[in-house]
């Protein structure tokens, strides 16, 4: 799932996840057209207690006629991973964060009310500073430990036969 939300008019762009209602920040218009990025499994590395999953970000274009492509080509300041329980309901899970091999401080853990009455589960990256001069290309890592070991509890199941696609957004709003 690709979400983006624009701090100008917060629009988002969501790509079918019935049930879950990820993402859960506060956007008035859905469109799917809005989104010029998305993020693609790059490599897994697992070692005995930590696994490090990394995802390229991908420039797929969008209809700059649109305000909120335009939006997200200039500022993109957070990126957010729907996620598990097992990565998301103690911050130790995920042990670091990188973005294009530095590691990047800025990011949480989180759990919201789903519109089914569930609990969703997302990993917040934020504080990004980046633009369409910068993100596409760019790699994002993730380390983790038990119980967050394995790839299909980093990503949410979207019931694509088990393909754990990365439902994610991306904003232009730093806030956490």
């Amino acid at each position: 799932m690709l979400l983006l939300c624009s701090s100008e008019q917060l629009l988002q762009t969501l790509l079918g996840a019935p049930g879950s209602g990820f993402p859960w920040c506060q956007c008035v218009s859905y469109d799917c057209k809005c989104s010029p990025y998305s993020l693609t499994l790059a490599n897994v590395t697992k070692a005995r207690t930590t696994t490090t999953t990394c995802f390229d970000v991908v420039y797929r274009g969008c209809d700059t006629s649109l305000a909120c492509c335009r939006g997200m080509l200039d500022a993109v300041d957070k990126l957010s991973l729907e996620t598990t329980a097992s990565c998301a309901t103690t911050k130790s899970y995920i042990t670091k964060v990188t973005v294009d091999g530095k590691t990047h401080f800025s990011w949480n853990t989180l759990s919201h009310a789903t519109p089914s009455g569930g609990t969703g589960y997302e990993l917040k990256i934020y504080n990004l500073g980046m633009s369409n001069a910068s993100l596409p290309g760019s790699q994002v890592c993730v380390y983790s430990q038990r119980p967050c070991l394995d790839t299909s509890d980093l990503l949410l199941d979207n019931g694509r036969g088990g393909s754990h696609e990365a439902r994610h957004y991306a904003g232009n709003a730093s806030a956490p």
